[in-house]
């Protein structure tokens, strides 16, 4: 079967694919999890990155700083970059607010997406629910 994406968007999908597994992975284990990001090098592989600021409870902020910071030194080796952490969304306009898993994806084509992934904690184990989009930033590749 062909695939009819554009190849920007085979990427950012490829990441995303690489990304939120392994956030469920910490949320599974852990109910939480910080920061983290992935970027695709122009072989198509991914390679992980986090950011340490060297305290043991950081801010999300402020390693989510240090991740771009990390990507944009490094950004001609990368097609796509990544960015997971976790937000509050509702998931229609009269709900209440919910835990969820952000993927901010950044492709160097100029595209840019956030994918949500709202979650709940249940006694059985974490409860995903479905996937949304909305156009992203550009903090990598667009400055």
């Amino acid at each position: 079967m062909q695939d009819d994406r554009p190849l920007d968007r085979r990427q950012l999908d490829d990441l995303l694919d690489a990304l939120l597994p392994f956030a469920h992975q910490l949320l599974d284990k852990h109910g939480e999890f910080f920061p983290f990001g992935g970027a695709m090098g122009r072989d198509g592989k991914v390679t992980m990155v986090a950011g340490d600021t060297g305290t043991e409870h950081p801010p999300s902020d402020e390693v989510m700083e240090l991740i771009r910071e990390a990507m944009r030194r490094d950004r001609d080796k990368y097609v796509a970059v990544g960015l997971c952490y976790e937000v509050r969304v509702r998931t229609s306009p009269d709900a209440p607010p919910t835990d969820a898993t952000c993927v901010s994806l950044e492709h160097r084509s100029g595209l840019a997406v956030d994918v949500f992934e709202p979650y709940a904690k249940r006694v059985t184990g974490m409860e995903y629910g479905s996937l949304s989009a909305q156009q992203g930033r550009k903090t990598v590749f667009g400055l």
